[in-house]
């Protein structure tokens, strides 16, 4: 099996075996909910167009999705409408995904809003957010606009109603601290399973991505090292490729890095540059690493790749972000040479 399709089964390994998450979006009609999963999750997944302002914008419920999550857009609930009917087709909503025997198609987390400009928390949001969801934050939106006296009166109704403080957030669209929180929250909440898809749907805490790229690198190189155990030939150096390649794949998708663009455009660059670092080439571009790749090379080695692969998608999320192309992958020698040298510094002193 050559590069490229050592590559594409990684690929598709991981992608086949993602679990997204699925997030329930309720509230009040003007609360915000269309424009606060875009502020989470960017226009990827909810595009301007589907914002609408000052009016009614979702009828039942909505269905987006990315290839990181999926979010469920209630219908918004108009004062003076029957409150009782909303319960009770929100209760049958509820019902009918959690009863799928497959639990990838239940819902695992749900963000009510209340809107906190309205300084009102209703007998139904209470019964909601108390009797019908399982799994819940309670978001005080559009807090940006919203007096701290009315916040409060809102936290209060909510904590004597029976609501756990700790899962009440005053959230905003134009506050990132507020995102922050809610993120953070909702990776605590959700079933382990399903995190490491909104680590990477999310894009308001590149910290959390950053943290989680630490341990796959980590990881990666603790695999490589445990391979090298018994000294591999330059020559078959291709044996720790699938490790890399496994930790490229990981790393592209914790950025939320587009499927396609992993695999058409990325991918096969990266994986040829790693042929070069592993092949007859190795001992020109890492020259005192001799003829044998032992454990501290292997681990080295892969740490280094993972420190420069990371840098590389990092730019890649930015450009992302400001709807700017993605910038070409390119290997700098002699950096990559520096970060060898110390990993591979770091790796005989813990020795």
């Amino acid at each position: 099996m050559n590069h490229k399709e050592k590559f594409k089964e990684k690929f598709d390994n991981f992608f086949s075996n993602l679990k997204k998450p699925n997030i329930l979006v309720c509230g009040y009609t003007g609360s915000g909910k269309t424009s606060l999963i875009q502020a989470i999750c960017g226009k990827e997944v909810v595009s301007d167009d589907k914002i609408v302002h000052g009016k009614p914008g979702t009828m039942d419920y909505l269905y987006y999705k990315s290839e990181m999550i999926n979010f469920w857009d209630s219908q918004g609930l108009e004062l003076g409408e029957s409150e009782n009917e909303f319960v009770e087709k929100t209760k049958g909503f509820i019902r009918e995904k959690q009863q799928n025997p497959n639990v990838d198609n239940h819902v695992h987390l749900v963000w009510y809003c209340i809107q906190g400009s309205g300084a009102r928390v209703t007998p139904c949001d209470i019964i909601l957010i108390n009797d019908i969801f399982k799994n819940v934050i309670a978001l005080i939106t559009k807090n940006d606009i919203t007096e701290e006296l009315q916040q409060r009166g809102m936290e209060k109704e909510l904590t004597d109603s029976g609501v756990n403080r700790k899962f009440i957030i005053p959230v905003s669209c134009k506050e990132i601290e507020s995102q922050k929180t809610l993120v953070k929250l909702s990776l605590e909440m959700l079933p382990e399973a399903y995190r490491d898809a909104f680590i990477s749907a999310q894009i308001v805490n590149l910290e959390s991505k950053q943290k989680k790229v630490n341990g796959i690198i980590f990881s990666a190189a603790a695999s490589a090292t445990a391979a090298g155990a018994s000294p591999i030939p330059i020559s078959d150096a291709a044996i720790i490729t699938p490790i890399q390649f496994g930790m490229i794949v990981a790393i592209a998708a914790t950025y939320g890095l587009p499927r396609e663009f992993i695999r058409s455009s990325a991918g096969p660059l990266i994986a040829q540059s790693i042929g070069i670092l592993l092949a007859e080439n190795l001992t020109k571009l890492v020259p005192v690493i001799g003829s044998i790749i032992g454990a501290t090379v292997a681990g080295s080695l892969t740490t280094a790749l993972g420190i420069i692969v990371n840098k590389y998608c990092v730019k890649a999320y930015e450009a992302k972000l400001r709807g700017e192309p993605m910038p070409t992958f390119d290997y700098n020698w002699s950096d990559f040479q520096k970060i060898y040298n110390q990993a591979k510094k770091e790796y005989k002193n813990k020795k």
